[in-house]
């Protein structure tokens, strides 16, 4: 017998791969405005309210800018680090984020992944931006509707990198136009 997956794909398959086609342009200092305002926010969708705008980045860090910052001696510039995040760099040895060294989760174009909450801190510092809160990173994730996610309230595996997609790693942070969120970030899900 021969099996016909992965020779004939389901019209769902094709959709998501002509989607993957659409060119995006990528430019690591894009940054989106969100605007200040009430919104519905947590699983409970709570109304609370952004009391001034601001702005976050539209696409996750990438290695490629990460590494810019290991080789200007992020991790050597105490000064970037949170007064904890000295401490815990120190007592851990930290040099680098954790899979750093494996190829599987270092390549260009793809998200920086293994960095702990202190070490993103001081990325963001070193990048001359900040962290955003807890509130502001859902209100931009979810849009003021408080969406399931970025795009809505339907799961759909053609819109980010999830279980159901069968990936099993990362992947490029331009890869889902179509899963941006209300304010036009990617990869907010996933």
């Amino acid at each position: 017998l021969i099996s016909l997956s992965g020779i004939v794909e389901s019209p769902e398959d094709e959709k998501i791969k002509k989607d993957e086609k659409k060119v995006t342009r990528y430019d690591d200092q894009a940054e989106a405005g969100v605007p200040s305002g009430a919104f519905l926010y947590g699983d409970e969708k709570r109304k609370i309210e952004i009391k001034d705008p601001f702005m976050i980045d539209i696409y996750p860090v990438t290695n490629d800018q990460y590494r810019k910052f290991i080789k200007n001696g992020g991790y050597g510039q105490d000064a970037l680090w949170s007064e904890e995040g000295v401490k815990w760099k120190t007592e851990n040895r930290v040099t680098q984020p954790k899979y750093w060294g494996d190829e599987e989760w270092n390549k260009e174009g793809h998200p920086v992944v293994g960095v702990s909450y202190y070490e993103a801190g001081a990325y963001a510092k070193w990048a001359g931006k900040r962290l955003p809160t807890e509130e502001e990173w859902e209100r931009a994730a979810r849009g003021t509707e408080g969406f399931e996610y970025p795009w809505g309230d339907e799961f759909d595996k053609g819109k980010c990198n999830s279980t159901e997609s069968g990936i099993g790693g990362t992947t490029p942070v331009t890869r889902y136009p179509n899963g941006i969120s209300p304010v036009g970030c990617y990869d907010m899900a996933g």
